[in-house]
């Protein structure tokens, strides 16, 4: 089954060798290297910085009040920010 899912071409000899959980974690990096998946994921997923700030400065100056002070010094600094 391996051959057939070209994973065994990318394990290295002695990784062949083992069995079980050990053998199943090889596997399994092999065939999805979580570092390349996780990096797809933030990549295609997450917004850009830039637009969550618009999108944060957008919603904090629709509310006609602030609630703390932590909002109001929000805004201000929004303010600030080059969008």
């Amino acid at each position: 089954m391996l051959e057939k899912l070209g994973i065994s071409k990318k394990m290295k000899s002695d990784d062949r060798e083992k069995s079980g959980k050990p053998l199943m974690k090889c596997i399994m990096q092999a065939w999805l290297p979580a570092n390349t998946a996780l990096l797809e994921m933030i990549v295609y997923h997450l917004p850009s910085p830039a637009r969550v700030i618009a999108q944060l400065h957008l919603h904090l100056h629709t509310h006609t009040h602030t609630h703390n002070e932590w909002e109001k010094a929000t805004v201000e600094k929004l303010k600030i920010v080059d969008l």
